[in-house]
């Protein structure tokens, strides 16, 4: 997988833990959501067209405001100015999902998937929108302690159903700072959290660390080249900008009171 010890000092990681994570039975019984119906979320002609284009997806890139737009535009890529993907927020009135991840570098590209990150939910539906397949809804379900997201992808044989999660990480060296939550996406068979562990991409936030970006993200084996036709890789992006949305709206809540 390259060094990855290199690979983890770039985004101050500590070892991923150890435990296994939590069986789903410590999720409360998921009530997907419904705002993401056909009637809500694709009523754009920007993002309910669907490309045909696949792209390849970066190993390692950050998440940028735009220079273009009031607050409510990213993009994604290794640099502010050469941009992979675009990626709007919405409010619920606007009949879009809350957070899109475009399928190239202007808001004006077809979605490539969209997702709710209501603060209160356990389970809601992410559209995905792969270039040269059907569209599909997957779903992911939220923790109720520490708010890890889980979802799985059907890899078919051999590999079967995959299991992946989002897990929140903080060293106390680093919370003891203030420092920046990291989150780590490990994959393992389904029904076996306790075999085959592997953590395989990392993220952190990087908000108040800089003027324009929001956070970092990286793939850890950067021998294989993803692309938007990889349906883990592309929830794996979708479920980490919705962390980072609904931490920035719970912190905005938190500011109001």
């Amino acid at each position: 997988m390259g060094n990855k010890e290199d690979v983890k000092r770039s985004l101050d990681l500590d070892e991923p833990n150890e435990e296994p994570p939590p069986p789903y039975s410590e999720y409360t019984e998921s009530t997907a959501s419904n705002s993401l119906e056909t009637s809500n979320g694709e009523s754009s002609s920007s993002i309910a067209a669907h490309s045909d284009n696949i792209v390849d997806i970066p190993a390692h890139f950050s998440l940028y405001r735009s220079s273009h737009g009031l607050g409510h535009h990213f993009v994604i890529g290794g640099h502010r100015n050469k941009p992979v993907f675009a990626v709007t927020t919405h409010f619920g009135w606007m009949g879009m999902p809350d957070v899109v991840l475009h399928s190239g570098p202007t808001k004006d590209s077809p979605m490539l998937a969209g997702v709710n990150s209501d603060l209160f939910i356990r389970s809601t539906p992410v559209k995905l929108r792969l270039p040269g397949q059907p569209a599909t809804d997957e779903h992911v379900q939220i923790a109720r302690e520490g708010g890890a997201h889980r979802f799985i992808i059907d890899h078919g044989e051999p590999e079967g159903r995959t299991v992946y999660e989002w897990l929140p990480s903080l060293s106390p060296a680093v919370a003891s700072v203030g420092g920046r939550t990291h989150w780590e996406l490990v994959r393992y068979p389904e029904f076996h959290a306790d075999q085959g562990k592997l953590v395989i991409a990392h993220w952190a936030f990087e908000r108040g660390m800089s003027l324009s970006k929001e956070l970092t993200f990286e793939f850890l084996d950067p021998s294989i080249q993803l692309t938007t036709g990889d349906a883990w890789a592309v929830m794996a992006m979708i479920t980490a900008l919705r962390i980072w949305d609904k931490t920035g709206k719970s912190v905005n809540n938190a500011g109001a009171q």
